[in-house]
């Protein structure tokens, strides 16, 4: 079967020739400001001017929706920019731990978690980057427009813009109008671009779930750990040596019952070693899908599966890895109800230490950790869906704390520049205010670069 890569690529080609092509073609429309090259069109702007003109009355509550959420998402900026710093200066010179891996400024451009290895993102697509950037450019620029003509602004142009290989896209607003409505109408029309960002993320998370429990079934039960004891390292007897598929043990003794433990005793006062339990003992590894035929979905299933047991029985179970594979045991005892059988399996909820790793378990904690789910149609198209549907809720997040960090590129830049302005009344103080903080980020930016680079 042909690797999505190469469709992908093929599409990633095919666009660039297109763009070329489009740009070549309309040379004469391409304005350059600064180191963008815009193209601008009308398209669009009676549908803004509609929705702005006809639903005014409206805007008086959403105008405070979208300044409270501008200001929320700024204070998250700015902590996440100290995050940052935190992780890769702060914790790397008292502590002397390593630096992430990750760039500190990592642009989200295709093949972004191929090309730096981050095994806790889904692949991330030429398609799913094209698609996510036209959801999330057009309802971002849209919105801007739709709050400045609700305010009696007028759009003058939208369009493209270019830098290499990156688009964006753009609603261009009567500026001058803009700057001389009143600070807080300003404020609301700034903020409006993250405010849809932060609508779309909720719109597709909902939908993302949603998607997820229609085109998913739980199919196995994901254990990570065998059952295991604490011992004292002095009470213990070597008896020997043991080896199975997990690898070498050493076979040990402890109150009359039998360990296995891997590694060495010297200098330890207590050791974790594996019990003598039949999972361990037949080096069961995979997700169990089935027990003597009967479909085990997850941890409930494998729990009243059991209980209906005997220790000494024996059983098949029926594990996913690689390929299906069968294993054959004998139940153990319970020690917590000896009446029934036991395996030796259990599921951890291992803590994400990483805190890029904390923010996505949280997108996906609706999702049972110990529970394996596998498609109910064809499972590479609604896994392609699936991982769409992240980058898409992941990207919208991103954009929107981004854009409100209190830097002048960035609507965040002048919303907190309007604010000082507001408070005290000065644009003396606002610029020098302004200015401050500006340089303070970017300092924090460069030296998290320059930094990452030499200790990397």
């Amino acid at each position: 079967m042909v690797s999505f890569y190469v469709y992908d690529i093929g599409f990633l080609i095919i666009f660039t020739v297109f763009i070329i092509w489009f740009l070549y073609t309309r040379k004469h429309n391409l304005k350059r400001e600064g180191i963008l090259y815009l193209y601008r069109t009308q398209w669009g702007i009676k549908i803004i001017n509609k929705i702005g003109e006809k639903h005014k009355k409206l805007f008086v509550v959403l105008d405070w929706l979208s300044i409270i959420s501008g200001y929320i998402l700024m204070i998250v900026g700015i902590w996440f920019v100290w995050k940052l710093v935190d992780l890769y200066i702060i914790q790397v010179i008292i502590t002397g731990t390593t630096p992430l891996k990750v760039f500190p400024l990592l642009p989200v451009i295709p093949y972004t978690p191929e090309l730096f290895k981050l095994s806790f993102l889904p692949p991330f697509y030429f398609t799913y980057w094209i698609v996510s950037l036209a959801i999330i450019a057009i309802g971002h620029e849209f919105a801007h427009g739709i709050y400045a003509k609700a305010k009696g602004v007028k759009i003058k142009s939208t369009g493209f813009g270019f830098l290499g290989p990156f688009i964006a896209a753009f609603v261009e607003p009567d500026e001058k109008k803009l700057q001389k409505i009143e600070k807080k109408k300003q404020i609301a029309v700034l903020s409006a671009g993250t405010f849809a960002n932060i609508v779309m993320t909720f719109i597709f998370f909902i939908l993302f779930i949603l998607f997820f429990y229609a085109a998913f079934t739980p199919s196995g039960y994901v254990f990570n750990a065998y059952s295991y004891s604490i011992l004292p390292v002095s009470e213990i007897s070597l008896v020997g040596n043991y080896s199975n598929s997990l690898g070498n043990f050493s076979e040990i003794r402890f109150n009359n019952q039998t360990y296995y433990f891997k590694g060495n005793l010297t200098n330890q006062t207590q050791i974790i070693a594996f019990d003598n339990a039949p999972a361990f003992k037949s080096g069961l590894q995979g997700v169990i899908i089935a027990i003597d035929n009967k479909k085990i979905r997850n941890q409930k299933d494998l729990a009243v599966f059991l209980a209906k047991t005997k220790p000494g029985e024996n059983i098949t179970i029926t594990v996913l890895a690689n390929q299906t594979q069968e294993y054959n045991l004998m139940l153990g005892e319970n020690p917590r109800n000896s009446s029934i059988g036991y395996i030796g399996v259990s599921s951890l909820q291992t803590s994400q230490k990483g805190f890029f790793s904390k923010i996505i378990s949280w997108f996906v904690s609706f999702m049972e950790p110990s529970t394996y789910y596998s498609p109910r149609i064809d499972g590479t198209l609604v896994i392609f869906i699936k991982d769409l549907f992240f980058w898409i809720i992941m990207l919208n997040l991103s954009v929107a704390i981004i854009n409100m960090v209190p830097l002048g590129i960035f609507d965040g830049g002048r919303v907190f520049y309007l604010t000082m302005l507001s408070i005290f009344k000065s644009e003396k103080i606002a610029k020098n205010i302004f200015k401050t903080i500006t340089y303070i980020i970017l300092f924090a930016v460069i030296l998290l670069c320059v930094l990452w680079f030499f200790a990397v």
